[in-house]
């Protein structure tokens, strides 16, 4: 299935290697710094990809 980020594949790694960094769970100002748009991450909260957890925070669905 495709990412829900509309980014290349180097924005999505950089996501994922994120969120291990921070145990699944980025702010938007750090997916922004990574090139995460507003409209991506509302497709990715959609989609499943990220749960929104408290404001301006989310929980990515799968870290390893």
């Amino acid at each position: 299935m495709p990412s829900p980020l509309s980014g290349d594949h180097r924005q999505v790694h950089d996501v994922e290697a994120l969120a291990r960094q921070h145990w699944g769970v980025v702010s938007r100002r750090q997916l922004a710094g990574v090139g995460v748009t507003d409209a991506d991450v509302a497709r990715a909260v959609r989609a499943g990809s990220l749960e929104r957890v408290r404001r301006g925070w989310f929980a990515t669905a799968h870290v390893d």
